[in-house]
C-alpha cells in the first residue's frame, strides 16, 4: 500500500476551512438578528408591517406574555455569533472544544429555527379560533420571517462544515501504516 503523508499546506487548508464554517456560523447567526430586529415578520392588514421585536414588545404589553419568548429568538442567535466569532478569533481553542462549538451552534440554530415554527403554527391557532375567513398564517408571514430561518440555516450549514473539520482526529504526521 502507498505512503500517506500530510503537508503543512494540507493542515493550512483544514484550518482555513474549518474556520469558514465558523464564520458561517456567526454571519447566520447575525442575519436572523437583523432580521428580527429590522424586517418585518409579519404584515397585519391594520397595522402594517411588524418587526419580531415591536411583536414581542407588543404581546408583552398587552398582557400575551407567551409572546414575551419571542425575545429568546434573537437572543439565542446571539449565542451562536458568539460561539462562531470565538471559533473564528480563538487561537488557543483544541480540536474538541472546536467541534463542541460547532455541536452548540447547530443545536442553537435548530431551536431558533423551532421557535419561528412554533410562531408560524400559534399564529394559525389563533387565526383559525378566531375566524372563519380564509386567511392563513402564511399569507401575513413577512420576508423576516424567511431571512430568520434562513440565517439560522446558514449557521446550521457552517457549524456542520466546523464539525466535519474538527471531528476527525488529526492526520498522523510522516509515514501512516496501514
Amino acid at each position: 500500500m502507498g505512503e500517506r503523508t500530510t503537508s503543512n499546506a494540507d493542515l493550512a487548508k483544514g484550518f482555513a476551512v474549518g474556520r469558514g464554517g465558523a464564520v458561517t456560523v456567526a454571519l447566520g447567526g447575525v442575519i436572523t438578528i437583523m432580521a428580527f430586529l429590522a424586517i418585518p415578520l409579519l404584515h397585519v392588514p391594520i397595522f402594517g408591517g411588524l418587526t419580531g421585536a415591536t411583536i414581542a414588545d407588543l404581546g408583552t404589553q398587552s398582557g400575551y406574555g407567551q409572546v414575551g419568548l419571542l425575545w429568546l429568538l434573537p437572543f439565542l442567535a446571539a449565542i451562536v455569533v458568539v460561539v462562531g466569532t470565538w471559533q473564528v478569533f480563538s487561537m488557543a481553542a483544541t480540536p474538541g472544544q472546536r467541534r463542541n462549538g460547532a455541536i452548540v451552534s447547530v443545536v442553537l440554530a435548530a431551536l431558533v429555527i423551532i421557535g419561528y415554527l412554533v410562531l408560524l403554527g400559534v399564529i394559525q391557532k389563533d387565526i383559525s379560533d378566531a375566524s372563519e375567513s380564509s386567511v392563513s398564517a402564511s399569507d401575513l408571514i413577512g420576508a423576516g420571517f424567511w431571512i430568520g430561518i434562513l440565517g439560522m440555516v446558514v449557521s446550521c450549514i457552517g457549524g456542520i462544515v466546523q464539525f466535519n473539520v474538527t471531528g476527525a482526529p488529526p492526520p498522523a504526521q510522516g509515514r501512516a501504516r496501514a
